[in-house]
Protein backbone atom coordinates (compact mmCIF):
# COMPACT_ATOMS: atom_id res chain seq x y z
CA UNK A 1 0.00 0.00 0.00
CA UNK A 2 2.81 2.32 0.60
CA UNK A 3 4.71 1.92 -2.67
CA UNK A 4 1.32 2.58 -4.20
CA UNK A 5 0.53 5.71 -2.66
CA UNK A 6 4.12 7.36 -3.32
CA UNK A 7 4.01 6.28 -7.37
CA UNK A 8 0.36 7.73 -7.01
CA UNK A 9 1.69 10.66 -5.36
CA UNK A 10 4.58 11.20 -7.75
CA UNK A 11 2.03 11.31 -10.64
CA UNK A 12 0.26 14.10 -8.82
CA UNK A 13 3.15 16.30 -8.58
CA UNK A 14 3.83 15.89 -12.20
CA UNK A 15 0.87 16.19 -13.13
CA UNK A 16 0.53 19.57 -11.08
CA UNK A 17 4.23 20.64 -12.27
CA UNK A 18 2.83 20.36 -16.17
CA UNK A 19 -0.09 22.47 -15.18
CA UNK A 20 2.03 25.20 -13.74
CA UNK A 21 4.66 24.95 -16.33
CA UNK A 22 2.12 25.52 -18.67
CA UNK A 23 0.28 28.49 -16.71
CA UNK A 24 3.93 30.01 -16.45
CA UNK A 25 4.36 30.19 -19.60
CA UNK A 26 1.22 31.83 -20.42
CA UNK A 27 1.93 34.79 -18.74
CA UNK A 28 5.70 35.13 -19.16
CA UNK A 29 5.06 38.11 -21.15
CA UNK A 30 1.77 39.32 -20.37
CA UNK A 31 2.04 39.28 -16.15
CA UNK A 32 5.55 38.88 -14.92
CA UNK A 33 3.95 38.29 -11.47
CA UNK A 34 1.58 35.52 -12.33
CA UNK A 35 4.66 33.97 -14.50
CA UNK A 36 6.83 33.60 -11.21
CA UNK A 37 4.80 32.53 -8.68
CA UNK A 38 3.41 29.89 -11.25
CA UNK A 39 6.69 28.79 -12.13
CA UNK A 40 7.49 28.48 -8.48
CA UNK A 41 4.64 26.12 -8.23
CA UNK A 42 5.87 24.03 -11.03
CA UNK A 43 9.53 23.65 -9.65
CA UNK A 44 8.25 23.10 -6.37
CA UNK A 45 5.91 20.11 -7.80
CA UNK A 46 8.57 18.68 -10.34
CA UNK A 47 11.33 18.63 -7.27
CA UNK A 48 8.94 16.49 -5.36
CA UNK A 49 8.20 14.10 -8.05
CA UNK A 50 11.67 13.81 -9.34
CA UNK A 51 13.18 13.19 -5.79
CA UNK A 52 12.48 9.67 -5.63
CA UNK A 53 13.40 9.03 -9.19
CA UNK A 54 17.27 9.35 -8.56
CA UNK A 55 17.32 6.06 -6.72
CA UNK A 56 14.06 4.26 -7.75
CA UNK A 57 14.46 1.29 -6.21
CA UNK A 58 11.58 1.82 -3.66
CA UNK A 59 9.32 1.50 -6.66
CA UNK A 60 7.43 -2.08 -6.52
CA UNK A 61 8.20 -4.48 -9.24
CA UNK A 62 5.73 -3.95 -11.81
CA UNK A 63 6.22 0.04 -11.64
CA UNK A 64 10.15 -0.34 -12.39
CA UNK A 65 9.73 -0.38 -15.78
CA UNK A 66 7.65 2.87 -15.77
CA UNK A 67 10.26 5.51 -16.21
CA UNK A 68 12.68 6.53 -19.06
CA UNK A 69 16.12 7.86 -18.55
CA UNK A 70 18.24 10.90 -19.27
CA UNK A 71 21.73 11.69 -19.34
CA UNK A 72 23.64 14.27 -20.75
CA UNK A 73 26.88 14.56 -22.43
CA UNK A 74 29.24 17.79 -22.66
CA UNK A 75 30.81 16.97 -26.43
CA UNK A 76 31.72 20.32 -27.16
CA UNK A 77 35.33 21.23 -26.81
CA UNK A 78 35.60 24.94 -26.91
CA UNK A 79 32.53 25.98 -24.95
CA UNK A 80 32.26 26.88 -21.49
CA UNK A 81 31.11 24.24 -18.23
CA UNK A 82 27.66 23.96 -18.85
CA UNK A 83 24.13 23.62 -16.82
CA UNK A 84 21.53 21.72 -17.87
CA UNK A 85 17.50 22.56 -17.32
CA UNK A 86 14.96 20.63 -18.44
CA UNK A 87 11.44 21.87 -18.47
CA UNK A 88 13.03 25.03 -16.96
CA UNK A 89 14.55 23.07 -13.85
CA UNK A 90 18.34 22.78 -13.93
CA UNK A 91 18.98 19.22 -13.69
CA UNK A 92 22.77 19.58 -14.27
CA UNK A 93 25.01 21.68 -12.87
CA UNK A 94 28.55 22.81 -14.14
CA UNK A 95 29.02 19.86 -16.45
CA UNK A 96 32.34 20.00 -17.76
CA UNK A 97 33.07 19.14 -21.55
CA UNK A 98 34.14 15.51 -22.64
CA UNK A 99 31.99 14.39 -19.28
CA UNK A 100 28.66 12.87 -19.46
CA UNK A 101 26.45 12.56 -15.97
CA UNK A 102 24.19 9.70 -14.75
CA UNK A 103 21.33 8.99 -15.92
CA UNK A 104 18.07 11.00 -14.52
CA UNK A 105 14.80 8.71 -14.52
CA UNK A 106 12.04 10.78 -15.68
CA UNK A 107 8.42 9.78 -16.70
CA UNK A 108 7.47 9.08 -20.28
CA UNK A 109 7.00 12.58 -22.47
CA UNK A 110 8.11 15.16 -24.33
CA UNK A 111 10.53 17.84 -22.68
CA UNK A 112 12.59 21.46 -23.48
CA UNK A 113 15.95 20.67 -23.10
CA UNK A 114 18.38 24.20 -22.82
CA UNK A 115 21.93 24.40 -22.15
CA UNK A 116 23.59 27.24 -20.69
CA UNK A 117 26.81 28.36 -20.19
CA UNK A 118 27.47 27.75 -16.24
CA UNK A 119 26.18 30.37 -13.73
CA UNK A 120 24.86 32.23 -17.00
CA UNK A 121 21.07 31.84 -17.37
CA UNK A 122 20.55 34.42 -20.22
CA UNK A 123 21.33 32.97 -23.74
CA UNK A 124 21.69 29.49 -24.18
CA UNK A 125 24.26 27.54 -26.07
CA UNK A 126 21.51 25.14 -27.59
CA UNK A 127 18.16 23.89 -27.25
CA UNK A 128 15.54 21.19 -28.13
CA UNK A 129 12.72 18.75 -27.69
CA UNK A 130 13.78 15.58 -25.84
CA UNK A 131 11.42 12.37 -25.94
CA UNK A 132 11.49 10.43 -23.24
CA UNK A 133 9.72 6.56 -23.51
CA UNK A 134 8.83 4.52 -21.01
CA UNK A 135 12.21 1.80 -20.40
CA UNK A 136 13.81 3.56 -22.82
CA UNK A 137 17.85 4.74 -22.28
CA UNK A 138 17.98 8.43 -23.92
CA UNK A 139 21.62 10.49 -24.04
CA UNK A 140 21.48 14.09 -25.27
CA UNK A 141 24.80 15.90 -26.51
CA UNK A 142 26.03 19.01 -27.56
CA UNK A 143 28.38 18.81 -29.82
CA UNK A 144 30.12 21.01 -32.57
CA UNK A 145 32.10 24.28 -32.71
CA UNK A 146 30.57 27.11 -30.17
CA UNK A 147 29.72 29.17 -33.17
CA UNK A 148 27.56 26.09 -34.28
CA UNK A 149 26.48 24.33 -31.57
CA UNK A 150 24.11 21.09 -31.94
CA UNK A 151 22.06 18.96 -29.82
CA UNK A 152 22.60 15.59 -31.13
CA UNK A 153 20.07 12.60 -29.32
CA UNK A 154 20.95 9.09 -29.22
CA UNK A 155 19.02 6.25 -27.84
CA UNK A 156 21.28 4.02 -25.93
CA UNK A 157 20.53 0.08 -25.76
CA UNK A 158 22.10 -1.56 -22.62
CA UNK A 159 20.78 -5.05 -23.01
CA UNK A 160 23.48 -7.64 -23.81
CA UNK A 161 22.83 -11.53 -23.65
CA UNK A 162 24.64 -13.46 -20.90
CA UNK A 163 28.78 -13.54 -21.46
CA UNK A 164 28.40 -11.10 -24.39
CA UNK A 165 29.57 -7.89 -25.19
CA UNK A 166 28.54 -5.24 -27.69
CA UNK A 167 29.95 -1.56 -29.17
CA UNK A 168 28.80 1.73 -31.60
CA UNK A 169 30.50 4.12 -32.53
CA UNK A 170 29.58 7.58 -32.51
CA UNK A 171 30.88 10.36 -34.68
CA UNK A 172 30.83 14.05 -32.68
CA UNK A 173 33.65 15.91 -34.83
CA UNK A 174 32.47 18.48 -36.12
CA UNK A 175 35.38 19.76 -39.14
CA UNK A 176 35.75 15.67 -39.72
CA UNK A 177 34.70 14.52 -43.13
CA UNK A 178 32.97 10.47 -42.37
CA UNK A 179 35.45 7.95 -40.51
CA UNK A 180 36.23 4.19 -41.34
CA UNK A 181 36.02 1.74 -37.86
CA UNK A 182 38.35 -1.17 -38.58
CA UNK A 183 40.58 -3.96 -37.26
CA UNK A 184 44.29 -2.31 -37.20
CA UNK A 185 45.56 -2.52 -40.42
CA UNK A 186 42.62 -4.96 -41.35
CA UNK A 187 38.94 -4.91 -42.46
CA UNK A 188 36.39 -2.18 -41.84
CA UNK A 189 33.93 -3.00 -39.34
CA UNK A 190 32.03 0.34 -39.16
CA UNK A 191 32.27 2.11 -42.82
CA UNK A 192 31.62 5.27 -43.55
CA UNK A 193 30.34 6.87 -40.31
CA UNK A 194 29.24 10.30 -40.63
CA UNK A 195 28.93 13.40 -38.82
CA UNK A 196 26.37 13.34 -35.49
CA UNK A 197 25.35 10.09 -36.66
CA UNK A 198 26.04 6.56 -34.58
CA UNK A 199 26.54 3.15 -35.85
CA UNK A 200 24.57 0.08 -34.89
CA UNK A 201 25.49 -1.69 -31.58
CA UNK A 202 27.74 -4.70 -33.24
CA UNK A 203 27.38 -7.70 -30.60
CA UNK A 204 31.18 -9.25 -30.34
CA UNK A 205 32.33 -11.89 -27.88
CA UNK A 206 34.50 -10.12 -24.75
CA UNK A 207 37.99 -9.45 -26.20
CA UNK A 208 41.15 -7.46 -26.24
CA UNK A 209 42.10 -5.78 -29.98
CA UNK A 210 43.42 -3.39 -31.77
CA UNK A 211 40.98 -0.80 -33.43
CA UNK A 212 42.01 2.44 -35.61
CA UNK A 213 39.56 5.17 -36.99
CA UNK A 214 40.53 6.05 -40.93
CA UNK A 215 39.03 8.71 -43.08
CA UNK A 216 36.18 7.48 -44.94
CA UNK A 217 37.59 5.62 -47.97
CA UNK A 218 40.90 6.07 -47.71
CA UNK A 219 43.65 4.37 -45.16
CA UNK A 220 44.71 7.97 -43.74
CA UNK A 221 44.39 6.71 -39.61
CA UNK A 222 43.12 9.54 -37.30
CA UNK A 223 42.90 7.80 -34.02
CA UNK A 224 44.66 4.63 -32.67
CA UNK A 225 42.66 2.12 -30.09
CA UNK A 226 45.40 0.10 -29.53
CA UNK A 227 44.60 -2.53 -27.02
CA UNK A 228 41.10 -2.16 -26.66
CA UNK A 229 39.33 -3.83 -24.27
CA UNK A 230 35.79 -5.52 -24.20
CA UNK A 231 34.13 -7.01 -21.28
CA UNK A 232 31.53 -9.69 -20.74
CA UNK A 233 28.18 -7.93 -20.07
CA UNK A 234 29.13 -4.46 -20.82
CA UNK A 235 28.13 -2.41 -24.04
CA UNK A 236 30.29 0.24 -25.01
CA UNK A 237 29.25 3.98 -27.19
CA UNK A 238 32.84 5.50 -28.28
CA UNK A 239 32.18 9.10 -28.92
CA UNK A 240 35.04 9.98 -31.59
CA UNK A 241 35.05 13.91 -30.43
CA UNK A 242 37.22 16.59 -30.72
CA UNK A 243 38.69 18.36 -33.98
CA UNK A 244 40.93 16.46 -37.36
CA UNK A 245 42.43 19.64 -38.27
CA UNK A 246 43.19 21.26 -34.82
CA UNK A 247 45.00 19.80 -31.40
CA UNK A 248 43.96 17.81 -29.86
CA UNK A 249 42.74 15.68 -32.52
CA UNK A 250 40.08 13.13 -32.82
CA UNK A 251 39.86 11.75 -28.94
CA UNK A 252 37.40 8.53 -28.12
CA UNK A 253 35.20 8.81 -25.03
CA UNK A 254 33.91 5.98 -24.19
CA UNK A 255 30.38 5.53 -22.01
CA UNK A 256 27.98 2.64 -20.79
CA UNK A 257 25.79 1.73 -22.82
Amino acid sequence: MGDENMSRNTAIHFQKASMYYMLAEYHKYSNPELHVKYYYKHFNHLKKATQGFRSNAWLPQSFQTFPGRLRFLHACLDAPDADVYLNGMRIFQNAATMTAGEFLSLPEGQYQLDIYPSGKMIQTIVSGKVTITTGKLVTAAVAGHTDNPRLVVLTDDSYIPAGESKIRFVHLSPDAPSFDIAVKQGDIVFPNLSYRKATDYLGIMPMTIDLEVRMAGTSDVVLDLEQARFYPDKAYSIYLTGYAGKGPGIKPLILHP
